[in-house]
């Protein structure tokens, strides 16, 4: 059984298990639309992330992919400039996919068939989508590519709360404070409590800067029992900020795409 299914299914429907849900805690609300907020304030963004996961109970990745790419990278400079290049180990291959726009020019690079294009650079970030292919936020899972979650793109391009769906499906909420090395930081837990027809429990935590209010960490821990064997299994998917700079210096540089080699130009949008 592949459970990240089960795990999809889950999270969309939280809410809905026939249980009654607890007010959503009003501190808790406000905290994530001061985070939100931040996003759409920035003028510029540097980030690194590294994303990794902790199996018990036979369960693997194949279960349980991460939620986007293993490497994130993301240079943002209003009005239109963006360097975004993530890599996976998913599938029978490693992959990386790169969105670039210095201002004049946006290109879309995949190393899987490692082909490229180029268009004129929309104005605004928010034109970002249109001008892109449809699926251009993707791993490649040795198959095709599916769908990326990455909350900064989600924030930063299409203009959307990341987790207002999370919120509107948590079953509990909770928020406390501590430190992540010198830094004091908002934890955030959303919890879904476990269906009656699909023996699995959700926790989302979400670890906010207290000076910048961007998310420094992020965990989805998924408990349940193996159908297979019985056997109770969690799966434990935790991103770490390498690079948080919400004030960054860029140049011309850091926004500059040179094809790969045998890298090949095909049509855009």
């Amino acid at each position: 059984m592949r459970y990240q299914l089960i795990a999809l299914v889950v999270a969309a429907s939280l809410g809905f298990v026939g249980r009654s849900q607890q007010p959503f805690d009003p501190k808790v609300r406000a905290k994530l639309e001061e985070s939100f907020a931040a996003y759409r304030s920035l003028e510029a963004l540097h980030i690194k992330v590294s994303w990794s996961a902790r199996y018990t109970g036979s369960m693997s990745r194949d279960d349980f992919p991460l939620p986007g790419p293993d490497t994130l990278e993301l240079r943002m400079q209003r009005p239109n400039k963006i360097y975004l290049e993530a890599s996976s180990k998913s599938g029978d291959r490693p992959s990386t996919y790169l969105i670039v726009s210095d201002g004049r020019n946006l290109w879309h690079w995949r190393s899987v068939p490692n082909t490229y294009t180029q268009v004129p650079a929309p104005p605004t970030l928010k034109e970002l989508p249109k001008a892109l292919p449809d699926d251009a936020i993707g791993t490649y899972d040795g198959t095709t590519w599916t769908v990326d979650n990455i909350l900064e793109w989600d924030a930063l391009v299409l203009d959307e709360d990341p987790i207002k769906e999370m919120i509107q499906a948590a079953l509990a909420a909770s928020m406390s404070s501590e430190r992540i090395g010198n830094e004091l930081v908002d934890v955030i837990s959303l919890r879904g409590s476990e269906s009656p027809s699909v023996p699995i429990s959700l926790e989302m935590t979400y670890h906010l800067s207290g000076a910048s209010h961007l998310v420094r960490e992020c965990r989805l821990l998924v408990r349940g029992k193996n159908p297979d064997n019985g056997r109770d299994f969690t799966a434990d998917l935790r991103g770490v900020y390498n690079l948080l700079n919400a004030k960054p210096s860029f140049t011309i540089a850091d926004f500059q795409f040179t094809p790969p080699r045998g890298a090949r130009l095909v049509k855009g949008k």
